[in-house]
């Protein structure tokens, strides 16, 4: 994913959740990556209930978020901002 910049669509959310997965009765996941200029910054990950998955739609603009996210931690780091992101664990949010 990261070395071609492509997003991974209606990958099997057990890979990374496992267990948890399953209880939250997760059926689907797209991944895309998020580069601050050309480096990788790190991953957005967005998983469904739906077993058909995501539409283009919805990984269209999954992408145009994650290419948000990327500028605006660049620049903050344009800035000079000091405040660091620190991910501990995998964030499961409910949106409805």
């Amino acid at each position: 994913m990261a070395v071609n910049r492509s997003t991974i669509r209606n990958a099997d959310p057990r890979l990374d959740l496992g267990d948890l997965a399953e209880s939250l009765a997760l059926r689907a996941c797209i991944s895309t990556p998020i580069f601050t200029s050309a480096e990788l910054f790190g991953v957005l990950t967005v998983y469904g209930t739906q077993t058909a998955g995501f539409s283009d739609e919805t990984i269209a603009s999954v992408g145009m978020l994650a290419q948000e996210i990327g500028l605006a931690i660049a620049r903050a780091d344009a800035d000079g901002d000091d405040t660091r992101l620190v991910v501990r664990r995998p964030q499961i949010a409910a949106v409805s």
